[in-house]
C-alpha cells in the first residue's frame, strides 16, 4: 500500500470513532449533570470533544509509527499521554506558552469558555485591579458596582461562579437593624417668673397684704415648676437608659450582622480568587459575543493544528520506518 491511503484507511476509522466517542461522553454528561446552556453550547461542546478525542487518535497512531515495534507502541503512548494531563492546565498552574502544545489544554479553554464559569468573573473590572487596589474596596459601599466582588458575589443573578453559593447566608440579603431614634436634649431648669417687688412702705397694710399674696402666689409657682422639672429629669434620665440599652442591641446586631456578611462573603471571594489566580486565562465573559467566539476559534485552530502536525509526523515517521 502507498503511504496516503494505508494512513487514511486509519484516519477516516478514528474520526468516525471520535465522533461517535464525543456523543456518548456529551450525552453522559447531559444525563449525569445539568450542563449550563442550551443547543448552541451542546453543539461547541461536542466539535471540542471531538477534536481532542481526535487529537488523542492521532497521538496514538503517531506513537504507533515512532515506536519500534509492537511491543514498544504501548509504551510511547503513555509517555505522549502523561504530558498531555500535566499541560492541560487543568491540574497545575503553568504558564501559557509551555502548555500550547497540548491538545487538552485547548479543550479545556473551550470547554470553560463555552460553559461559562468564568463570565461573571471576567466582566467584573474590579478583579482585573491589582491586589493592591483591590484591598482598598474595604466596604460593600465601594464594591456595588462590582458584579462579583463584596455581597454581589453572592447573589446569583449577579455572579454565577460555581460553587459560590454554598457560602450564602441569609444575612447578605437581611437589612440592617433600624437604629433607634436620638432621643431629645437633656431638660434645662424653666427660668422663674420674677420675684414681686417689696413695698415701699411696710407699714402700709394693703400694699403689705398684696405684696404677701403675690409672694405667696410667686411660691407656690417655683414649686410646681421646680416638681414638674424634676418629673420631667427622672422621665430623660428613664428615656436616656432605656436608649443606651436599645444602642447597645442595635449595635450588637449590627456587628452579628456585618460578622455573618463578612465571613461569607470572604469565603466566596477567597474561592474566586483562587481559581482566578491560578485558571483565570480560561474566564471568557460570553456576553462580549465577538471575544467568546474568538476564542473558541482559536482554540478549535489549534487543535486542528495539532491534529495535522501528529498527521504530519506519522505520515514521515511511517515513510522512514518503510524506506527502512
Amino acid at each position: 500500500l502507498q503511504i496516503i491511503p494505508y494512513i487514511m484507511s486509519k484516519l477516516w476509522l478514528a474520526g468516525l470513532l471520535a465522533l461517535y466517542m464525543a456523543a456518548v461522553f456529551l450525552l453522559m454528561r447531559l444525563l449525569a449533570f445539568e450542563i449550563p446552556g442550551g443547543a448552541q453550547e451542546y453543539l461547541f461542546l461536542y466539535i471540542t470533544i471531538a477534536l481532542l478525542v481526535m487529537a488523542g487518535m492521532m497521538l496514538g497512531l503517531f506513537a504507533s509509527a515512532l515506536a519500534p515495534n509492537a511491543n514498544a507502541a504501548p509504551l510511547f503512548v503513555i509517555l505522549f499521554i502523561i504530558p498531555q494531563i500535566v499541560l492541560s492546565g487543568a491540574m497545575v498552574p503553568l504558564p501559557q506558552i509551555a502548555t500550547m502544545p497540548a491538545s487538552s489544554r485547548w479543550s479545556f479553554q473551550a470547554i470553560i469558555a463555552i460553559t461559562g464559569g468564568g463570565s461573571d468573573v471576567d466582566r467584573d473590572i474590579c478583579w482585573e485591579l491589582p491586589q493592591e487596589e483591590q484591598d482598598l474596596l474595604t466596604n460593600n459601599m465601594k464594591r456595588e458596582h462590582c458584579n462579583c466582588m463584596g455581597v454581589n458575589a453572592l447573589r446569583e443573578n449577579s455572579c454565577g461562579f460555581p460553587g459560590v453559593g454554598e457560602y450564602y447566608d441569609e444575612s447578605i440579603d437581611k437589612p440592617d437593624p433600624q437604629e433607634p431614634a436620638p432621643i431629645r436634649d437633656e431638660p434645662e431648669p424653666p427660668p422663674l417668673p420674677p420675684e414681686p417687688e417689696r413695698p415701699e412702705n411696710l407699714a402700709d397694710p394693703l400694699a403689705l397684704q398684696q405684696f404677701l399674696t403675690d409672694l405667696f402666689a410667686f411660691n407656690e409657682e417655683v414649686t410646681r415648676l421646680r416638681h414638674a422639672y424634676e418629673i420631667d429629669l427622672a422621665h430623660y434620665r428613664v428615656e436616656r437608659e432605656l436608649h443606651q440599652v436599645r444602642q447597645f442591641v442595635y449595635q450588637a446586631e449590627l456587628a452579628e450582622l456585618e460578622l455573618s456578611r463578612a465571613a461569607a462573603i470572604g469565603s466566596a471571594e477567597a474561592r474566586i480568587r483562587f481559581f482566578h489566580n491560578d485558571f483565570g486565562w480560561t474566564f471568557v465573559d460570553k456576553s462580549d459575543e465577538s471575544r467568546y467566539f474568538r476564542t473558541l476559534l482559536t482554540t478549535w485552530i489549534a487543535q486542528s493544528t495539532i491534529i495535522l502536525i501528529l498527521l504530519a509526523g506519522t505520515i514521515i515517521m511511517q515513510r522512514r520506518r518503510d524506506v527502512a
